[in-house]
């Protein structure tokens, strides 16, 4: 590591450009690598709802779009997948290869953004490559596969330039406004949750101006900055959909009905952001519980001697070590008491029994993310105390503090149990790169430590460890963009967006391209084979069989799908002699009618379709479910 201590690049423009252009090219590389493997996954169900909508509304219509949509603090994220969709249709055609290029320019100014602030912030390049090296691998960022979630890696762009330029308002007070318009721009392009953003240039003004902390000056400087935001948020007279009690009264209500697991629900949700969920898959609880401790320990230890001090270093182990095992004991007996089996039941707000993760790997999940919690705590505690004036341990702390409070803010406002099941989801996304910036962080203190080390095989030694664990972390996180979409299905196992797009295509193949352009009512059975990653097949597939075997829009014809085989006994009727079914909740796309509202179609028999999905096939169901309607017609 000497060569990186003493090797100084000439500061002019052409080396810099220089250096951008072979980290955008380590982007590059790596994700190429898998694009053959990310294209099988096809366009998901979000994409091709989004594409439906595009396709099926005029631009007079789509404008009305925008009022009614926006949500979580102003965010466009729905008006936005709307419009890229349809842009890159316009530009590429339906290129899934040109698409998802497209998402990776996206994410490359995103690495690069978030290794050019720590660059600016501490003139290290070290952390800079690291920044962008785990930026590129990292769980929670590898993730935005979904095509229509590929425009959302510009909310850690200008979320950077808004942190840097509000760190740098210090010296001008000009810069505050600069900082304003990046994070208006940030909250604007950002994804799902980008209200998670909001309380970041309060961490900023804490960590950052800690020592003059003068409060008049605070809010001077936090009223300029909201005001454009503010304006536009208040300015367009929208109706938000964001609706933060139904979160807190979800949780409320799991406590009160005695489920006092969801206290472990955030450490879970912490942890999603640093460790890829698959790693813990099929751990047994005993010798997890072993291995788990074992590896924090020896984490502890190497941590303790690196940041801190030889004779800080049991006090730092025994505390952290102490607080994690716990927490551990608190997260086991509370699972044990709530529930008799190894499934935790949750209750949603409006009284829905769930029941969410086998206890292992949750146990797992939350015994990582509070140690990551503890961490945290002592790493402030200590940079406060004795080392204010390491700018790498500041950034460590900003970037967990980042991640930390927009998680349990999301704990707090949002209802969904998906942020303890993804390791990839958009609704983490925001918080993500603050899990990125303290691990790169973690990384160069522990690399800088250990070039003080005066005995040259033990240096060694230490350095091949830690390059060692980095490119462990690189090639699991690179696997992962290889499995990409890690997820589990209530109550019946996990199922990849790999067999989600391959079930469409079965689902086509056995429906019949022909029959794509003649009006159809199709039943698939209601079981948890019909869902992937938490949304159901039916209602993507609802979209997907508008289109014919080129991509193009089917019009003149009315479709229906459903799983509900009382809305068929409803239905099942007979018009002008035939049977059939007067079906109400139909989709119609033509030139005169678009789509929008629900419309009674008849469908005789001829155009009734119905299937039951066994071990990933199709069964023609057709004639044993009109057999068992007509006997409730006796």
């Amino acid at each position: 590591m000497d060569f990186l201590k003493n090797y100084s690049m000439p500061n002019n423009k052409f080396s810099k450009v220089f250096l951008a252009i072979i980290l955008i090219l380590l982007v590059w590389i790596i994700h190429i690598l898998v694009l053959p493997h990310i294209l099988q996954f096809g366009m998901q169900g979000d994409d091709w709802g989004w594409l439906f909508y595009y396709d099926t509304h005029k631009a007079s219509q789509l404008s009305t779009f925008l009022p009614f949509y926006k949500n979580d603090l102003g965010s466009l994220h729905p008006l936005q997948q709307l419009y890229y969709i349809g842009t890159l249709r316009n530009i590429f055609g339906l290129n899934q290869t040109a698409f998802q290029l497209t998402t990776l320019f996206f994410k490359s100014l995103a690495a690069l953004s978030a290794g050019y602030l720590v660059y600016k912030l501490t003139k290290g390049k070290l952390f800079a490559f690291l920044v962008i090296l785990f930026f590129i691998i990292f769980p929670s960022t590898a993730g935005l596969f979904v095509i229509v979630t590929g425009l959302n890696y510009l909310l850690v762009v200008f979320m950077c330039f808004s942190i840097y330029f509000y760190i740098q308002s210090v010296k001008d007070n000009r810069y505050i406004l600069l900082a304003s318009l990046f994070f208006f721009l940030a909250l604007s392009t950002g994804a799902a949750r980008a209200y998670l953003l909001v309380p970041i240039p309060f961490i900023v003004e804490l960590v950052r101006l800690g020592r003059k902390f003068r409060p008049f000056v605070f809010i001077q400087r936090l009223l300029i900055f909201y005001f454009l935001p503010f304006i536009f948020l208040k300015g367009n007279g929208t109706q938000y959909q964001l609706n933060p009690m139904v979160g807190v009264f979800t949780r409320i209500r799991q406590i009160t009905d005695g489920n006092l697991y969801t206290f472990s629900l955030p450490f879970q949700m912490v942890s999603t952001l640093f460790v890829d969920q698959s790693i813990l898959k099929g751990m047994p609880n005993l010798l997890g519980f072993i291995i788990v401790n074992l590896i924090l320990f020896f984490l502890s230890i190497f941590l303790g001697f690196v940041i801190f001090s030889r004779e800080k270093m049991k006090f730092f182990v025994t505390k952290i070590m102490f607080s994690t095992i716990v927490l551990e004991i608190i997260f086991y007996i509370l699972a044990l008491i709530h529930s008799n089996s190894e499934r935790i039941p949750f209750v949603d707000v409006e009284g829905n029994v769930y029941f969410e993760l086998d206890l292992n790997p949750t146990i797992f999940l939350a015994s990582i993310g509070g140690y990551i919690f503890t961490l945290g705590i002592l790493l402030i505690l200590e940079w406060w105390k004795n080392q204010r004036d390491n700018k790498i341990l500041m950034i460590a702390v900003f970037a967990w503090i980042w991640s930390v409070i927009s998680i349990l803010i999301l704990y707090l406002t949002s209802p969904w149990m998906l942020m303890i099941k993804l390791s990839n989801d958009r609704y983490i996304f925001s918080s993500s790169p603050g899990a990125v910036i303290f691990t790169a962080a973690i990384f160069t203190l522990s690399l800088k430590a250990l070039e003080k080390i005066k005995n040259l095989k033990f240096r060694l030694l230490c350095f091949s460890i830690v390059g060692a664990i980095i490119l462990l972390i690189v090639w699991k996180d690179y696997r992962m963009l290889d499995q990409l979409h890690y997820a589990f299905i209530r109550q019946s196992g996990g199922v990849s967006s790999y067999w989600e797009n391959t079930m469409h295509r079965r689902f086509l193949d056995k429906f019949g391209r022909e029959n794509l352009r003649k009006p159809a009512l199709v039943f698939i059975n209601d079981s948890p084979d019909v869902n992937f990653n938490e949304a159901s097949f039916v209602r993507q597939i609802t979209h997907r069989i508008y289109y014919d075997e080129n991509n193009n829009l089917i019009r003149d014809n009315c479709k229906a799908v459903t799983t509900n085989i009382k809305d068929l006994e409803k239905a099942y009727t007979v018009y002008n002699g035939e049977k059939g079914f007067s079906y109400d909740y139909t989709v119609c796309v033509n030139r005169d009618i678009s789509v929008g509202g629900e419309y009674n179609i008849f469908y005789p028999l001829t155009n009734f379709y119905a299937y039951r999905m066994e071990n990933k096939e199709f069964i023609d169901i057709k004639d044993e479910i009109i057999g068992q309607l007509d006997e409730k017609k006796k």
